[in-house]
């Protein structure tokens, strides 16, 4: 584990499922995360002596550890586990330490840190759990975890759960949708920064032309609904703009997946993710997205993809991801708290155009 010499991410597993065996699952509830929080390994029933073993490290750790993020976190379910309630979102912080768990396993590239073959993805990396070929890897990587968050959105209103919800937890839902939309956004920036990876690497400029226009109204429709009586109507306007965003995003990844046939090829499409991830630095200012796509991804990809990618980032950059990213976007989660949700889930081109010219117009 990078971030501390004894104090592992598997230690964050011990304390995270200790926590949910002394909080009961919710009675009569079907939610996964309530009824299942964690996904158990085997003998992973967790000991009051595992536990104090723990909380020995992190004492010891307490006063020298540089960076606190990894003890910001424990400190952070501590709060939780005192309300006496499980916090549904701690299924997000579950994915996120399962992370953490991976990255205390053996390494798998032993090669030189100064080479660039560090930053190379295997073949065939995640095209089998993602479903898609080389050509789609990209861009279905970047949104996935946008389509998880619009399913739970769905199924909230879809199950009448905004209908009886109260006023406050109306907002805490309104908020959490800005957040998202938030998140939209600061994905376009790596998206855009992915891209200039592509095109360096094939020699062409790829420039994504995509008409979020339609979605960015609707949005903004929904908003001057959510004081409407009944609640239902700003539900309807929410799915309608939920609905245009997602075929936008299928159409975004459509037209860059049909050029990439023509300019790209798999090992330059793979090298390009994995540098996008290597260069992250700690004042990335999408540093919640990054969280937001670590805690899907060991839900949905098997546990060689995942060590495969952990190990793309940085001392510092994993660092970020125990601690302020992770808490920034589970404190964003947790404004769905009062809902039911699963946090496990994994899941001619009309609005999306991608023009390709030459990078270097002297080059042929």
């Amino acid at each position: 584990m990078k971030l501390t010499t004894t104090l592992t991410g598997r230690d964050l597993l011990q304390s995270l499922q200790w926590f949910y065996d002394q909080s009961p699952p919710t009675t009569g509830s079907n939610s996964p995360i309530v009824a299942s929080p964690v996904r158990r390994r085997r003998g992973s029933t967790v000991t009051q002596d595992q536990l104090h073993a723990v909380r020995l490290k992190i004492e010891a750790h307490q006063e020298s550890a540089r960076d606190a993020g990894v003890l910001n976190t424990i400190a952070w379910l501590r709060a939780h586990d005192d309300e006496q309630t499980a916090p549904k979102a701690t299924g997000f912080l579950t994915s996120v330490l399962q992370f953490l768990h991976v990255t205390d396993e053996p390494a798998m590239n032993t090669v030189d840190s100064s080479s660039d073959t560090t930053w190379r993805l295997p073949r065939h990396w995640a095209e089998h759990s993602l479903r898609v070929q080389w050509n789609e890897l990209g861009y279905r990587l970047l949104n996935a975890s946008f389509y998880v968050d619009m399913m739970q959105a769905r199924k909230i209103i879809l199950s009448g759960e905004l209908l009886y919800a109260t006023s406050d937890e109306c907002k805490a839902f309104a908020t959490w949708l800005d957040g998202f939309f938030v998140h939209i956004e600061l994905l376009q920036q790596l998206k855009q920064r992915f891209l200039r990876l592509k095109s360096a690497t094939c020699n062409r400029q790829l420039t994504v032309s995509t008409q979020y226009g339609r979605a960015n109204s609707l949005y903004n429709e929904s908003i001057r609904f959510m004081h409407a009586k009944p609640i239902a109507l700003y539900g309807e306007k929410v799915l309608e703009f939920l609905n245009e965003l997602e075929m936008t995003l299928w159409d975004e990844e459509e037209a860059i997946a049909d050029v990439n046939r023509h300019v790209t090829n798999a090992d330059d499409e793979r090298l390009a993710i994995a540098r996008l991830f290597a260069d992250l630095s700690v004042t990335e200012p999408a540093g919640v997205v990054v969280a937001k796509l670590v805690a899907w991804m060991p839900q949905a990809l098997d546990a060689t993809d995942v060590r495969a990618f952990v190990q793309l980032f940085g001392d510092d950059v994993q660092s970020c991801i125990s601690g302020v990213w992770l808490r920034a976007y589970a404190q964003h989660l947790h404004l769905l708290e009062a809902f039911e949700v699963d946090l496990s889930a994994t899941t001619a081109y009309s609005r999306s155009r991608v023009d390709v010219s030459p990078l270097h117009p002297s080059i042929p």
